[in-house]
């Protein structure tokens, strides 16, 4: 799907945000960052950016079960994650690498993307 949006300071900011976030955002996160340089930056229009994006493929969902929504650009379709039962920040693991071998996989099945989720606690 094309690009079908003019572009805004306000989807700009949200992007940049994305492009310059540590870890996937959820959408509170992104609007308190994003509006640092795009003040006034309401919820209701990063809610709205994030469709406009999700719908043209700029910027991808993290569903982790049992928390909020986060979102990210995209990535390479293989990714660990790390969830803090504390904080309920999720953390891409660089260098965390869990290989799904084809061999243990039903025949027939093509795997498209692993997302594996690492849960726990930051040490005090």
């Amino acid at each position: 799907m094309g690009k079908n949006f003019r572009d805004t300071k306000q989807r700009a900011a949200i992007l940049n945000t994305l492009k310059n976030a540590e870890h996937p955002l959820t959408p509170k996160e992104i609007q308190e960052r994003a509006a640092e340089s795009a003040p006034g930056l309401g919820i209701a229009t990063v809610y709205r950016n994030i469709r406009l994006l999700l719908d043209n493929n700029e910027i991808e969902p993290i569903e982790v079960p049992g928390h909020r929504t986060c979102y990210m650009l995209p990535g390479n379709g293989h990714r660990t994650l790390v969830v803090c039962r504390d904080t309920n920040r999720v953390v891409l693991a660089d260098g965390v690498d869990f290989k799904i071998q084809p061999d243990n996989l039903p025949e027939g099945f093509q795997a498209e993307q692993v997302e594996i989720f690492i849960y726990g606690r930051y040490a005090t």
